[in-house]
């Protein structure tokens, strides 16, 4: 069987465990670990929503969560202008 095809089923498998919160996600995320580590060309093959699957997997598995908002940086001095001086 084609890899390709494995992965885009497993990762249809994936989904449908984050879904109905089915018991067997990891034993589905470990599998397509392997089959990424074996042929990690297949990668540049996963489309956007195959990628948003696995991280959503990851992120339920794990317990964890990605920051999206950025740090603000704090506001530097206005420059100020010196009004009135003779040079």
């Amino acid at each position: 069987m084609d890899n390709n095809f494995e992965i885009k089923e497993k990762i249809a498998q994936l989904e449908k465990a984050l879904l109905e919160q089915l018991p067997d996600m990891p034993k589905i995320l470990q599998t397509i670990h392997r089959q990424l580590t074996k042929d990690p060309s297949i990668v540049t093959l996963l489309s956007e929503e195959d990628c948003n699957v696995l991280v959503r997997g990851l992120m339920a598995q794990t317990k964890t969560s990605i920051v999206t908002s950025a740090i603000k940086k704090p506001k530097k001095a206005a420059n100020k202008m010196i009004v009135g001086v003779d040079l």
